[in-house]
C-alpha cells in the first residue's frame, strides 16, 4: 500500500539553491516562470482526469536548479519512489492500472549517453544502439578483464554526474581499479571527451534536455488520448488502445531524435503477462 501524497503546494519547484522570498516574488512575475506553471497545470489537469490503481497520483512537480528554467527540469512525484521490482510485479500482474486499463513501462536504452553522442558525434551512427556495449567492445580490444555491462554503466553514469573521470578512490571498500578503468573508458569514448571539455554544457543542462524529450513524448501520446507518467527516462503508459505501448516506443524515439539522439532505441521494460 502507498500513502496518499500530500497536496501539491507548487507545480514548479526551484532548488539548488532555493530562492529567497524576494527572488521568488520576482521570478513569479516573469513570463518564463508563468509559462512553466501553465504547462504543468495543464499537464496535471489532463493526467488527473484519469483514475489510477496500484499507485497514488496527485500530479507532477517539475524541479529546476540554479534559478534557471534551462537547468535540471526533471519531473517528480511520490509514485516514482516505488521500487522497480514492486512496479514490475504490479505491472505484470495487472494490478497497476490507469483508467482501469493495464499499464506498460517503456524506456530509452542508454538515454543520456545517446544525447551526448548526438551532441558531440553528430551524424556518425554507433555500432550498437546500446552505447554501454559499444564501450565494452572497445575495452575488450585491450583485453581489459572482468568487464560487465552493469559495471560500464555504473562508471559512465558516475562520470556523467561528476563531469569527470575518477582521480582517486574514497575507501578501501571501493573498486581499486576504478580510476584506471575510467581513464581507459574516456580515452575510447569521444562523446564523453566532448562533454568533459564543453564548459558551456553542464550535467543539469543534460538532465533538462532529457526531461524536455520526455515531455515531448508525453505530449505526442496525449494527442492520441494515451495517458503516460514519467520516471526519469521511461514512461508508464496506460494501454487505453491495443497498440499504446508501441506508440509509446515510437513517441520516445521521435522525441529523443528531435533532441539530437537520432540513433536511440526505446523498448518495453515491463508489461502485463498473458493470463
Amino acid at each position: 500500500t502507498h500513502p496518499k501524497p500530500r497536496e501539491l503546494t507548487s507545480v514548479v519547484v526551484l532548488r539548488k539553491p532555493e530562492p529567497t522570498a524576494n527572488q521568488l516574488a520576482h521570478l513569479e512575475t516573469q513570463p518564463a516562470f508563468q509559462e512553466q506553471v501553465a504547462r504543468m497545470e495543464d499537464l496535471n489537469k489532463w493526467l488527473l482526469s484519469f483514475s489510477y490503481a496500484g499507485l497514488s497520483f496527485n500530479g507532477l512537480q517539475r524541479h529546476f536548479h540554479k534559478l534557471s528554467f534551462q537547468h535540471y527540469g526533471r519531473f517528480h512525484a511520490p509514485f516514482q519512489n516505488m521500487k522497480s521490482e514492486t512496479r514490475r510485479y504490479l505491472i505484470e500482474t495487472g494490478q497497476l492500472r490507469i483508467n482501469d486499463c493495464p499499464v506498460a513501462e517503456v524506456d530509452v536504452s542508454s538515454s543520456q549517453p545517446h544525447l551526448l553522442w548526438g551532441r558531440y558525434c553528430f551524424d556518425k551512427e554507433p555500432d550498437w544502439h546500446d552505447l554501454y556495449l559499444v564501450i565494452m567492445e572497445r575495452m575488450t580490444r585491450i583485453s581489459y578483464p572482468d568487464l560487465t555491462r552493469d559495471l560500464i554503466k555504473q562508471d559512465v553514469v558516475e562520470m556523467i554526474g561528476r563531469k569527470a573521470a575518477a582521480t582517486r578512490t574514497n575507501s578501501k571498500e571501493e573498486d581499486p581499479n576504478k580510476v584506471e578503468r575510467q581513464r581507459l573508458i574516456v580515452e575510447r569514448t569521444p562523446w564523453l571527451n566532448g562533454y568533459f571539455e564543453d564548459e558551456a554544457y553542464s550535467q543539469a543542462q543534460l538532465v533538462h534536455t532529457e526531461s524536455e524529450a520526455l515531455l515531448m513524448a508525453m505530449q505526442i501520446l496525449r494527442k492520441d488520448g494515451i495517458p503516460s507518467l514519467p520516471i526519469h527516462d521511461s514512461l508508464l503508459i496506460g494501454i487505453t488502445v491495443p497498440d499504446a505501448a508501441e506508440r509509446g516506443i515510437a513517441a520516445l524515439q521521435k522525441a529523443w531524435a528531435a533532441h539530437s539522439a537520432q540513433w536511440v532505441k526505446a523498448e518495453r521494460k515491463s508489461c502485463p503477462l498473458p493470463t
